[in-house]
């Protein structure tokens, strides 16, 4: 029987999704970033992957597991928007810089600044923390690790938390990744691989922390607060309201087909 072909982010939020996984004899990891992990199950080079959420709904064959991910509520700690501005907030940028790793964020960041009605330039490209003072762009988005980084490196710039905003204009947790499958994979026994996955992974915690901390240059107690608190593996019912919610405004802004909402079977 062949192995099944997995995809993993190696964010330090995600990995105590799959980290249980990497010596499992029937599994192959394929790491790589959120947005190449959606390219690869579009075609067909997947069978199951950690998704970002607006790639997971987008594609129209895909089987979601909506209580496996990565989410939070309230401030995320590694989405959002940096300025270099020196008076007044961070959306008041007229250029924007941003990291296009992954797609979620992406479509959460025009999401949050449409509500706020704010409409800088936007580029996609790479974001490196180690050269913030480099950019022309006034403010610059990152995720993940590298966000973190930035936040030690850079503590003078102005931060919006994308998670936060997302919390105060609508009351619900965002749903940033989850583990998405092609059609025929999500067996029970592979739906009970994934759960038991999580419960090994989160025992890792401390040895993920130890290991994070210089490519994220943050505290210990930090990390394992943000491991442990603030980010949530474990999705529940206001999580997928959040979705709900997500796919609502993505579609609005043409972000995802109208299909994506019916899949979550909302009307």
């Amino acid at each position: 029987m062949a192995r099944l072909r997995v995809g993993v982010v190696s964010f330090l939020n995600a990995q105590p999704l799959w980290v249980a996984l990497e010596h499992d004899p029937d599994i192959e990891l394929i790491p790589d970033t959120p947005a190449r992990l959606s390219d690869l199950m579009e075609q067909g080079r997947l069978d199951l992957g950690v998704l970002p959420a607006v790639e997971a709904l987008r594609l129209p064959d895909s089987e979601l597991v909506l209580d496996l991910g990565v989410s939070a509520e309230g401030p995320v700690d590694s989405v959002g928007i940096f300025t270099r501005l020196s008076s007044g907030d961070t959306v008041e940028a007229d250029s924007l810089r941003m990291d296009q790793r992954s797609r979620t964020s992406v479509a959460l960041a025009r999401i949050i600044l449409k509500v706020l009605d704010v409409q800088p330039e936007i580029k996609l490209a790479e974001v490196r923390p180690e050269l913030f003072a480099s950019y022309t762009e006034s403010a610059l988005m990152l995720i993940g690790d590298d966000c973190l980084r930035a936040r030690a490196l850079w503590p003078n710039w102005r931060y919006l938390d994308l998670c936060q905003a997302w919390f105060e204009w609508t009351g619900l947790p965002f749903v940033f990744a989850l583990w998405t499958a092609r059609p025929g994979v999500l067996s029970a026994a592979v739906l009970r691989k994934l759960h038991d996955a999580l419960n090994l992974g989160l025992l890792e915690v401390p040895r993920l922390v130890r290991a994070a901390r210089e490519s994220t240059r943050q505290g210990e107690e930090f990390l394992t607060n943000y491991l442990t608190r603030t980010i949530r593996h474990r999705l529940d019912r206001r999580c997928l309201e959040g979705l709900t919610e997500f796919a609502r405004r993505a579609v609005d802004l043409e972000i995802l087909p109208k299909s994506a909402i019916l899949k979550l079977g909302a009307a």
